[in-house]
């Protein structure tokens, strides 16, 4: 496998990931999103009994007295309904607010005339539907990032490189293809596409901390990735190039 085609493996692995975490959050909590809304918009309000509580484990409601925050802590509340009948409807709620509630008194629900059963505590409407909302918006920029990354991707795999030395940020002056140092053979044309930079140290100086402007002139990456004119020889692992600032005057785009 090339290194170009290794190269692809990472960045398409980074948007994938960033794909997956997108969806996350509007598959886990898309249908809370829609009950909100349609409680906001169309529900009733009403102060509801406390008919039971607890907290569900496996799917079942257990009474205790010793929970934890982590705990799924539920009301089950009585709404008057039409004809007479009560309605029975639950849903989540703090740990505070299990704790300081006995059975038996009333607390603020909305609820949908046509579908009792599902409510919610009225005071905790707004604030949830915001967090949704915003918790949405992230989601869509994600996923907006991931598709503009796929993109640029793919245009970067597609789109054929300078062709010339004229197209490059540096031109070795050489009329005929250098041999290696090493072995003899002739090395092969290309480029080095740049990002943060390439360092250099003479041989007795510290490492330092490299950063993007300590690199060398014309190897990092601004507005324009910089391409620079080289030779290379894969048998030996050398690379022989040119590094400097953009000659404008020389540069066909």
């Amino acid at each position: 496998m090339s290194n170009l085609k290794k190269g692809i493996w990472f960045p398409l692995s980074l948007v994938i990931l960033i794909t997956l975490i997108a969806l996350w959050f509007p598959l886990k909590y898309g249908s809370d999103f829609l009950l909100n809304r349609a409680l906001l918009r169309e529900g009733v309000a009403e102060n509801a009994q406390i008919y039971k509580k607890g907290i569900l484990v496996n799917g079942k409601l257990i009474w205790t007295q010793q929970t934890k925050p982590s705990d799924e802590h539920v009301f089950i509340v009585k709404l008057s309904g039409q004809g007479g009948r009560e309605n029975l409807c639950q849903f989540g709620v703090t740990q505070r607010l299990y704790d300081n509630s006995p059975l038996g008194i009333r607390i603020p629900v909305t609820f949908l005339p046509e579908s009792p059963q599902r409510c919610k505590l009225s005071y905790s409407l707004p604030g949830s539907q915001s967090i949704l909302i915003k918790g949405l918006a992230l989601s869509a920029g994600m996923l907006l990032l991931a598709l503009g990354s796929l993109f640029f991707i793919r245009h970067s795999h597609k789109k054929t490189g300078p062709g010339s030395s004229s197209q490059l940020t540096t031109a070795i002056k050489s009329e005929e293809t250098p041999n290696c140092p090493e072995c003899g053979i002739k090395m092969t044309e290309g480029y080095l596409p740049m990002g943060f930079g390439i360092h250099w140290r003479n041989i007795n100086q510290p490492v330092a901390i490299p950063t993007i402007f300590s690199g060398l002139s014309g190897t990092v990456f601004w507005l324009k990735r910089p391409r620079l004119h080289g030779y290379h020889c894969e048998k030996c692992r050398i690379i022989i190039f040119k590094y400097g600032a953009e000659d404008k005057k020389r540069i066909i785009q």
